[in-house]
């Protein structure tokens, strides 16, 4: 998808298509308020620049440290379902201390 076609506009298949979602995904998205449309008489058509416009608010950059200590906390939790006792939770303690950046 090319910045530069700012007054292309999209049918509602084609602009799913752009977006690599169903059509009905990108209907319920329109409904929302999500993504603009224009209408033309009784057709909807989806500005490019809409489509750019949602990507770029609905983009999200993963912290890949917070992503490790998920992890390690999803383990912990594993291993302390399966015996309740004090030095699972330390461990669980200990993982939240190091997030919270207490260590």
């Amino acid at each position: 998808m090319e910045e530069n076609n700012e007054l292309k506009l999209y049918s509602i298949s084609a602009a799913a298509k752009e977006l690599t979602i169903r059509k009905v995904a990108l209907i319920n998205l329109i409904e929302t308020g999500k993504i603009g449309v224009i209408e033309l008489g009784k057709r909807r058509k989806v500005p490019h620049l809409e489509l750019i416009q949602f990507i770029k608010s609905n983009t999200i950059k993963l912290n890949p440290k917070f992503k490790t200590y998920s992890k390690g906390i999803e383990s912990i939790v594993k291993k302390h379902k399966h015996s309740s006792n004090d030095s699972s939770i330390d461990e669980i303690n200990k993982v939240f201390n190091k997030i919270r950046g207490e260590q």
